[in-house]
């Protein structure tokens, strides 16, 4: 099948993960900034609002508007420095959920990006510099028939935007370029006109129509697009990713649309403008293809996260790590694997006490992001704080395949707990040497027969079964601590004698016998220099 690409533009995808990270999941109507007070970042040197949200637009808190007139204008606005937002997270969150729905994902660029691996990765192409901004690219075309189609592939992706609560507008192109260009919100065009005439060596005159891009871009309330093979063209230059001065040079010659950019003589054009433009146009028009970075997932998981407001009490922790579990859950479902076991480091606020290092153990492995967070509060519970902690540090480096149950087709319907679950909740609030199992071991005696090891799989063995000799499975299921004396009396003996000896200590031989107490219930019970022994019950 032809490649086939989405791209999904996030307006204000700084604020969008910002408000997610601060709800940690809590959202109604599919609205990251419903359970929120009004948010907005600002830039601290010039005091100026940068993004807000739908509710803080509303009260007239926009982009540009000083921080003092915003505050007048809504005094429970939420204002935040947008530096304070950590990108790398926000790039790490975004990809590994995405890897749900693609290996090859082109990570969204944003504005303003200072780390190492963004700089690196804008010398891999000249228009990375220009490629619109928070706007993530995947391909999909090999994905659908595992949806179920195309129509299937979009339902579950929109299915997925709104548990985040995120707001986007998306684009299907057979080329990367093209879809990140049309899903970019369109610039409206209120009427029709007609273009100036344009002094060219061809002396060409263009005819300039209102965009139609109804099949080529879509919001996230719809559920369906068609995949655009070349951009529309009376799409305005102002959605073009052009550098800017050469945006301003194409108007002032007037050029205003796409159609009349890429019908210009593309040697004079190369003379005015170089080679960059050249290559961009060949790029739109899908004639050569983008080099850029995919995503790939790391070996191990490792996220820090500066907290909003000071925890004193371990309770309080449990809200800032249900979003970095979350992530972490994305990273295990993108690579397969379930973790054994996280490092929490936590920093205190008197920076002369030393970081706090917990160990949180999944003996059986989790990788469901619920199973993570209950575990994780379960041994949590039994810490107390030195004093409050402003950073947490989440490390997973010790994987496992995880044991995915199968549920039998005449138990669809059942709300049964997996055993695998209660037994991981057993050992996080027990602790894992307090929960054991019995194993069998070659010993002619029979408290010696059977010793209790931790539990580090389910089940134990490979084949879910213990290899016990034949000659030995009629044993009881309780042995007491130490035999204890009976009268033949209260007994009936009704099976053995067994004969069983160690032979190579100063232990007697014993003559085991399986009998029935007055009671009425069955023991097992053994002769001893004439004096019988009771030594367990059968179930």
């Amino acid at each position: 099948m032809a490649e086939c690409w989405l791209a999904i533009h996030f307006p204000q995808l700084l604020l969008q993960f910002h408000a997610w990270s601060l709800g940690c999941g809590h959202y109604a109507s599919g609205d990251v900034f419903s359970a929120l007070a009004p948010q907005a970042l600002f830039d601290m040197k010039t005091q100026q609002i940068l993004a807000s949200c739908p509710d803080a637009q509303a009260a007239g808190v926009n982009s540009g508007l000083s921080v003092a007139t915003a505050q007048a204008l809504l005094p429970e606005l939420q204002l935040t420095e947008q530096q304070q937002v950590d990108r790398q997270r926000l790039q790490q969150w975004l990809c590994q959920w995405h890897y749900d729905f693609s290996a090859r994902i082109w990570p969204a660029i944003v504005d303003d990006v200072r780390d190492e691996a963004q700089r690196s990765l804008a010398q891999q192409s000249v228009q990375l510099a220009i490629w619109p901004q928070e706007t993530l690219v995947l391909e999909i075309g090999s994905m659908l028939k595992l949806f179920g189609g195309q129509a299937a592939f979009i339902a579950a992706y929109q299915q997925r935007l709104t548990s985040y609560g995120l707001r986007g507008h998306w684009a299907l192109a057979h080329h990367p370029l093209q879809a990140a260009v049309l899903a970019c919100k369109p610039l409206p065009v209120t009427k029709p006109y007609r273009a100036p005439h344009v002094s060219t060596p061809r002396q060409t005159r263009y005819q300039m129509a209102t965009p139609d891009l109804s099949n080529t871009v879509a919001e996230t309330g719809e559920s369906y697009a068609a995949i655009a093979t070349c951009l529309p063209d009376q799409l305005p230059l102002q959605q073009l990713p052009l550098p800017e001065k050469t945006r301003q040079r194409l108007i002032s010659m007037g050029i205003n649309c796409w159609q009349q950019l890429r019908q210009l003589p593309r040697a004079e054009l190369g003379k005015r403008f170089g080679q960059t433009l050249l290559t961009l146009l060949m790029q739109l028009e899908g004639r050569i293809g983008c080099q850029r970075q995919a995503y790939e997932l790391p070996l191990n998981f490792r996220l820090s996260v500066l907290l909003s407001h000071d925890v004193e009490f371990i309770q309080g922790l449990i809200f800032p790590l249900a979003p970095m579990l979350t992530q972490l859950a994305d990273y295990l479902r993108g690579r397969q694997l379930a973790v054994r076991q996280i490092t929490l480091t936590l920093q205190f606020r008197e920076r002369e006490l030393p970081a706090l290092t917990l160990q949180i153990d999944y003996p059986l492995g989790e990788y469901r992001a619920d199973g993570l967070l209950q575990l994780c509060r379960l041994q949590l519970e039994r810490i107390q704080l030195p004093a409050p902690v402003t950073d947490i540090t989440l490390l997973a480096e010790h994987f496992v395949t995880p044991e995915i149950p199968v549920a039998s087709l005449t138990d669809a319907h059942t709300t049964t707990q997996p055993f695998t679950q209660l037994l991981a909740k057993l050992q996080a609030r027990l602790g894992q040497e307090r929960i054991r199992y019995l194993n069998y071991m070659p010993h002619p005696l029979p408290e010696l027969a059977t010793h209790s090891q931790p539990i580090s799989q389910w089940p134990p063995h490979k084949n879910g079964q213990v290899n016990v000799p034949q000659e030995l499975a009629l044993r009881p299921l309780w042995l007491v601590n130490e035999p204890e004396p009976i009268r033949e009396s209260e007994l009936t003996l009704l099976r053995g004698p067994e004969r069983v000896d160690s032979g190579w200590d100063s232990e007697l031989p014993r003559d085991y016998y399986l009998a029935r107490h007055q009671s009425g219930r069955y023991c097992w019970v053994f002769r001893q220099q004439q004096q019988l022994w009771l030594h367990g019950w059968m179930s």
